[in-house]
């Protein structure tokens, strides 16, 4: 198997609007600039496990995709205090009705809640990887997974590879897999 099977595949994924073999100097770089976002705009700090996830592995495809690529099934964003505890969390898509009702909930949004027991002096925001399930080991690529960079990275990336930063119905993502 090669990276072009894998991105042959990717390209048949539903919600994929374009997809790229890059370079390694091109995802050296988005890892170096996903490496010093160390905050939320909240200012929150922020540990990217998705980025260490993604670094793990060995193959690497920058994709644009829309809504329907991929929905998320587990956590992608949560929160824990200073001892590792979860405190808050994403509701992923398909998921919310598991948490309407609940009482022991605060609700952030529509899409995020905090445990109402919660009580800590400092949260730090976890950004989880996403299993992805568009290509496997008969395409060449076990374990992928994804990861949504940062603005200033984004951008990097649709200028390095030329595609329009006006469009905000397409997510850049980075898709890492182990290569088989």
């Amino acid at each position: 198997m090669t990276l072009k099977n894998v991105l042959e595949a990717v390209l048949r994924a539903p919600g994929i609007h374009q997809a790229f073999l890059v370079e390694k100097d091109v995802i050296e770089e988005v890892f170096r600039q996903e490496d010093v976002v160390e905050d939320t705009t909240f200012g929150m700090p922020l540990d990217n496990r998705a980025l260490k996830a993604c670094r793990e592995r060995s193959g690497h495809i920058i994709v644009f995709c829309d809504y329907s690529f991929e929905l998320p099934t587990e956590h992608l964003m949560i929160m824990e205090d200073e001892s590792g505890n979860l405190i808050g969390f994403d509701i992923p898509v398909g998921k919310k009705g598991e948490y309407e009702g609940r009482t022991d909930l605060v609700w952030l949004s529509e899409d995020f809640a905090l445990n109402m027991d919660a009580d800590c002096d400092v949260a730090t925001v976890v950004m989880l990887p996403q299993k992805v399930g568009c290509v496997n080991e008969v395409d060449g690529a076990r374990d992928p997974v994804l990861l949504y960079p940062s603005t200033t990275t984004d951008m990097y990336i649709r200028d390095r590879l030329g595609v329009n930063p006006e469009s905000p119905d397409i997510a850049t993502a980075i898709l890492s897999f182990y290569i088989v």
